[in-house]
Formats: C-alpha cells, structure tokens, sequence
C-alpha cells in the first residue's frame, strides 16, 4: 500500500521505498481505507492545521477509523489528545 498523490487509477508506476506490504492478517480493502484515514488526518492535522508538539487536539469521534488514526498521529507529533466522550 501507498500514500501518494494521483493514485486513484489503475495502474500507478512509483519507487519501491514508497511502498509497505500488506500483511497478511488484514485485507485489501481495509488496507486501501487506512491509506485514506491516515492521508485524510495528515492532511488536515499536519498541512492545512500545522499542528505541533504540546498542542491539544480535542477528537469528537476516536471510536471510527478518523479519530484513531488521529491519534496515532498526535501521538506521533507530540500533541496532546482530548477526547469528547
């Protein structure tokens, strides 16, 4: 799986560093909606929200595939996460 720009086609040419394998235990179609979570939050936590260390994200929905990846995310900065449970 990859994350990219223009890739909804059907066939993408791209490096191989760029790639990560899909494991086994899960399947093609949940590994093609990560893809999407995870560009989906980094682009609207990190390049459009610039969001750095020691900031606080308040997540309304951490129980779908958005909010956990946001965490992850978060995490992965340094933010801090407030829930809305």
């Amino acid at each position: 799986m990859i994350l990219g720009q223009n890739l909804l086609s059907t066939t993408v040419t791209t490096f191989a560093k760029r790639c990560v394998k899909i494991p086994d235990n899960l399947r093609f179609e949940d590994a093609a909606s990560m893809a999407f979570d995870f560009a989906t939050v980094i682009y609207g936590l990190v390049k459009r929200g610039r969001l750095e260390k020691d900031e606080t994200v308040l997540i309304h929905s951490a129980c779908d595939s958005i909010g956990l990846a946001a965490i992850q995310i978060c995490q992965m900065i340094g933010a801090r996460v407030s829930l809305n449970v």
